[in-house]
């Protein structure tokens, strides 16, 4: 059985995934969202843009008691690219088995040692 705050965190997501007709994992939409806004806002121009990130739950991305989150497979596509001056007509990142991510605490003031450190499983 899942530790309380886990329960009740899996529950509430539930509930809201139910209420949006959504099935997947709200922290992977939001995750999805985010690397989309970063891809397009760094590059001089995107053609199209696929970006998939598959969680079980938002707890398991977040996991703040240990921090350290899991994502269980990322992905990012683009065609027609162009970023400093280089034009690519694709370009793609993948992570099939899955990315750890170091976090830092949410409640510091204190930016994480590796705010950005990320590493495969």
């Amino acid at each position: 059985s899942p530790p309380p705050l886990e329960a009740v965190s899996l529950a509430v997501e539930r509930q809201a995934q139910r209420a949006l007709g959504v099935d997947r994992a709200l922290g992977a939409i939001a995750a999805e969202t985010a690397i989309e806004t970063a891809v397009r806002a760094v590059c001089d121009e995107v053609g199209s843009l696929e970006v998939e990130v598959a969680a079980e739950s938002t707890w398991q991305m977040l996991t703040l008691p240990t921090k350290r989150g899991s994502v269980t497979a990322a992905s990012v596509r683009a065609r027609s690219v162009v970023a400093g001056g280089v034009r690519a007509s694709s370009a793609e990142l993948s992570f099939p088995e899955g990315v750890s991510v170091v976090l830092g605490t949410p409640t510091s003031s204190q930016p994480a040692a590796q705010p950005a450190a990320f590493g495969l499983p």
